[in-house]
């Protein structure tokens, strides 16, 4: 039955394996993740060029990363305010540009025995996660002890850093697609496709990060109306039957274990009813300005208007809220958590455009291959890019080790069907 979880280890070279433990590094910590990165890197440059299979130089979104690479450089040198907190964001941009071939080259060339060992790897990383926080829910601590610091939220393997969410949200849609198509032929197809949807979306809300249960919803949502034709018919009995569903967790979630302790305003009905969605439907605009989030927003937006075209450089968001003049100090944060924002704040207009004109036409120009050659892990591996990009919805700096992993390799789904 769990046949395709087989990993055959014979000929499997460095960098396949390191990328397959790529996510499990992650959950060790940026250090142990950027050093990953890195390794993987070079054994990709030194296959590709021993081998003369140099794959870059007929790809033009290797030279659509290269322009990014540079916009970033220029900044850098001529209108960061600090350079020296500016230069290994701007630098190492270039580790994240190999990474997406890298990818492309192991899980989409022709060796189709790396693409299962990465996958498969993925998907036992993710199981463990699923694991672990089922177990942390029902019991207050996950697997190896750690504690939430805060009710109504889960760490899991990451300790006091409440980002296990982010990683859950990338490789549930991957993890989904490897078992779904391993029984897409059988009878039960059907009930196999929304279970195993449901059970993912449950995961993702019991983990507590709003932002990344609704970026997880969306993406199982444009998957299943948009997608995944099969069972297009279904979709408005499976919407709402998981919008009950959702329902009774929120009141099953004032009854269990872990919240049997908790202040009645720090529960899960508190996160995503009272402080959350009521506001939002009573009033957007007010509930946002009095979060947290909204300070931020509010800060990166004067930033940007201060410094329209240029921005104020990589990672100095975090150096010019604490200006003299308290203009910027709102509320004081490292980066504004929005990606928008901070790409306005930090690169001004100039990177901004460069950017989201780059994101654009890749998104064109990708989706319509990728859905003309209909390949659903292609396609499914693309989403969590697409979804990530959603204005307004926190989150993490697009620049930081954590975030720019995964947003990196899911671009790299999205470009796997060009070729020249």
């Amino acid at each position: 039955m769990l046949k395709f979880l087989t990993i055959d280890l014979r000929n499997i070279n460095y960098a396949v394996i390191l990328l397959a433990a790529l996510p499990a590094a992650s959950l060790i910590g940026s250090s142990i993740s950027n050093i990953t990165v890195v390794l993987i890197n070079l054994f990709f440059l030194y296959e590709i060029l021993r081998n003369n299979k140099i794959i870059f130089f007929n790809n033009k979104f290797f030279y659509g990363l290269i322009l990014l690479w540079i916009v970033l450089l220029i900044n850098l040198i001529f209108f960061s305010i600090n350079f020296e907190n500016s230069f290994s964001r701007s630098f190492g941009f270039l580790r994240f540009v190999i990474l997406v071939f890298a990818i492309k080259f192991y899980i989409f060339g022709n060796n189709l025995k790396f693409q299962k060992f990465i996958l498969n790897t993925w998907l036992i990383t993710f199981l463990l996660i699923s694991f672990d926080v089922i177990f942390e829910y029902f019991f207050g601590s996950n697997i190896l002890g750690f504690k939430s610091g805060i009710p109504g939220r889960l760490v899991s393997f990451l300790d006091q850093e409440y980002k296990i969410g982010y990683i859950f949200s990338f490789l549930s849609l991957i993890s989904f697609i490897i078992i779904f198509s391993r029984y897409k032929n059988s009878k039960y197809s059907l009930l196999i496709f929304y279970f195993l949807i449901l059970i993912i979306l449950i995961l993702s809300f019991i983990i507590g990060e709003r932002a990344n249960f609704i970026k997880t919803f969306v993406m199982y949502f444009i998957f299943v109306f948009f997608v995944e034709r099969k069972f297009f018919k279904m979709k408005y009995l499976i919407t709402g039957v998981f919008c009950l569903l959702v329902s009774v967790l929120i009141i099953f979630a004032e009854n269990n274990s872990f919240n049997k302790s908790l202040q009645k305003d720090h529960s899960y009905t508190y996160r995503f009813w009272t402080s959350f969605l009521k506001p939002f439907i009573i009033n957007p605009v007010e509930s946002l300005n009095n979060t947290n989030y909204g300070d931020h927003y509010k800060t990166a937006y004067i930033i940007f208007k201060d410094f329209k075209f240029t921005g104020v450089g990589l990672k100095n968001y975090r150096i010019i809220i604490y200006d003299k003049s308290n203009r910027y100090n709102f509320n004081p944060s490292t980066h504004p958590h929005e990606k928008h924002l901070e790409l306005l704040s930090e690169l001004g207009l100039t990177g901004y455009l460069s950017f989201m004109f780059f994101f654009l036409y890749s998104i064109y120009n990708c989706i319509k291959n990728n859905f003309n050659d209909k390949n659903i892990l292609k396609i499914g591996g693309s989403l969590f890019f697409i979804t990530n990009l959603i204005p307004l919805i926190p989150s993490g700096s697009l620049f930081s080790t954590y975030s720019s992993i995964y947003f990196w390799i899911s671009f790299a789904f999205l470009i796997s069907n060009y070729k020249k």
